[in-house]
């Protein structure tokens, strides 16, 4: 079987996917598996696939079409323009936060940022990029998740990155003070999606990425960005900045917290989409 005729059967297969959608998956599926860029299954499609990727072809198919997201199928994701690791127990990485990322180089490129945590860490993309755009010789992590924070240790370890993970649970009380470290920058993508909007989120989300990273208490949505933006104001060094994404319905909310709390020159952004999606504010010198 060649790519041309592998092309084909996805096609049927995947016949429930819109047309634009599935022919993109099914060129990123081919580049993932066989390690080369998406552009090159184009100009290769007469190209014949060995048995086992064949194999390995049509297990992804099955696993596509019951609606686990590609990511998820061939355990790469694509962030800051480098891949990463990621498996169910991490959230996939959003273009938004990608946004933020650069959002945040673009901001603080002038200043002395040189000791970095991500609250929430996931698959440790966040730090990882943080590290490679400051060129840091050591970042931190924390996730309530052990095996998140074991996919974090993998991909860390991919990119030569000097990445220190511990165990936190940013709800459990006294959770601003367990630590000593002072950092010049603290970024945190926290979970902040409600049960009723989550009611409204597709079943590839819901059904496979997991619902630790995703959903806030119902009672008190902006809870996670309260015990962050307290453990922020003891462990940010003066002039260190404290930087949020955030549900578009809170950002207002984030931003006057972070006031209240005496943070300086708070801002709450938009991204690309025109959503509020990003609060931040500095430690006051």
């Amino acid at each position: 079987m060649n790519l041309n005729e592998f092309y084909e059967l996805a096609t049927n297969q995947l016949s429930s996917i819109e047309d634009d959608e599935r022919y993109t998956l099914i060129r990123f599926l081919l580049a993932d598996r066989l390690a080369v860029n998406a552009e090159e299954i184009d100009l290769n499609s007469d190209v014949a696939l060995p048995a086992e990727m064949i194999d390995v072809l049509q297990t992804d198919l099955q696993k596509i079409q019951n609606g686990m997201p590609l990511q998820y199928v061939t355990n790469i994701a694509w962030f800051a323009g480098d891949s990463y690791f990621v498996d169910e127990s991490v959230l996939i990485p959003r273009p938004e936060t990608e946004e933020l990322v650069y959002l945040i180089k673009e901001d603080l490129e002038l200043t002395n940022t040189s000791n970095v945590l991500d609250i929430c860490c996931g698959s440790g993309c966040i730090p990882i990029a943080l590290a490679k755009l400051f060129k840091l010789k050591q970042t931190y992590g924390c996730d309530i998740s052990l095996e998140a924070l074991a996919v974090a240790k993998k991909n860390a370890e991919t990119h030569s990155i000097n990445l220190n993970l511990f165990w936190a649970d940013v709800l459990e009380e006294g959770f601003e003070n367990n630590s000593e470290l002072k950092f010049d920058l603290i970024i945190s993508n926290p979970p902040y999606i409600t049960s009723i909007e989550g009611q409204s989120m597709t079943d590839s989300v819901l059904n496979f990425e997991p619902h630790l990273a995703l959903f806030a208490p119902d009672d008190d949505p902006i809870r996670f960005y309260r015990k962050i933006a307290l453990f922020a104001k003891q462990h940010l060094n003066p002039g260190g900045s404290l930087w949020f994404e955030v549900n578009k319905l809170y950002g207002v909310e984030v931003e006057r917290l972070l006031r209240g709390l005496g943070f300086a020159e708070t801002m709450a952004q938009e991204d690309m989409s025109g959503n509020l999606r990003f609060v931040s504010g500095f430690q006051p010198f």
